[in-house]
């Protein structure tokens, strides 16, 4: 495990949890294109198979990802996903986060 940097801009870490998360499934850079293979990864990550990942989940792949973050970090990058502040992120708000760097509404 490695230590990420303090980025204080929430949008670089949702790239960078892109760039990771391209690298673990084996893709490069021109988009997430199989979403069916990102829906597994999403599943394995999704322990209670609620669906939705919480914010707990949502630690756990960051650290899948080889990223250690703070809680505060987590909560911060949650919160850019988590729109509608249902405090789960679905796997819908998941990809757009992925793709965009930030999610939208």
């Amino acid at each position: 495990g490695g230590v990420i940097s303090h980025e204080p801009d929430v949008q670089v870490s949702w790239r960078a949890l892109k760039m990771a998360t391209l690298r673990k499934l084996g893709w490069h850079e021109e988009g997430l294109t199989d979403e069916e293979t990102l829906q597994k990864l999403f599943s394995k990550w999704d322990t209670d198979k609620s669906g939705n990942l919480s914010k707990d989940e949502l630690a756990n792949a960051l650290k899948d990802c080889g990223f250690w973050m703070t809680e505060k970090e987590v909560h911060d990058l949650f919160a850019v996903a988590d729109t509608d502040s249902k405090g789960v992120i679905s796997f819908d708000k998941f990809v757009v986060a992925l793709e965009s760097g930030t999610a939208t509404r």
